[in-house]
């Protein structure tokens, strides 16, 4: 049994708080807790104790040519737990995502692009042939506690003159 206590932190009303850690769940929470003989301690002076934090919009797809942050700098490191890539994949690339998650501390999970290739230039959209809900079908199947559900980019830049088009079309999906 691994055990940490954490000490002399504070919740986001400034109270004092205090955690007990066992085997990597949390085991108790106070102001003033029992320390186990031999248990290691980190004092969390000047820092605040809380809930994980999830960050709902993220791009953390390492091979990403637009927009990429690696989900564990952006996420464990500075106190969030999950995070959800807003789109980088679709179909066609979603799998390689799905494997950066599996090597991420970070709790990673997909909205996945309407369009196969995900975000690889910013007028993905402008293109309807890059909609294939088969595809869509086959990505989310295959990772149902991964994908959480569906990106549409609908931005001018993004659709071109397509205008709500790619939004009208996967609504029928």
């Amino acid at each position: 049994m691994t055990e940490l206590y954490i000490h002399n932190g504070r919740d986001v009303s400034g109270a004092p708080v205090a955690v007990l850690i066992t085997d990597g769940v949390i085991a108790e929470v106070g102001t003033e807790l029992a320390v186990p003989v031999g248990c290691p301690t980190l004092d969390a002076q000047g820092c605040y104790i809380t809930a994980g934090w999830i960050d709902d919009h993220t791009h953390c797809n390492a091979h990403a040519t637009l927009y990429y942050d690696d989900a564990d700098a952006i996420g464990y490191r500075t106190g969030v737990t999950t995070v959800i890539d807003a789109g980088s994949t679709g179909a066609d690339n979603v799998a390689d995502l799905y494997q950066q998650a599996q090597r991420a501390v970070t709790n990673v999970y997909a909205l996945l692009n309407i369009a196969r290739t995900g975000i690889v230039a910013q007028d993905e959209l402008a293109d309807l042939n890059q909609l294939s809900f088969s595809a869509l079908r086959t990505a989310i199947q295959r990772y149902p506690d991964f994908i959480v559900g569906l990106k549409v980019r609908v931005s001018k830049s993004v659709v071109g003159d397509n205008s709500v088009e790619p939004l009208r079309v996967a609504k029928q999906y």
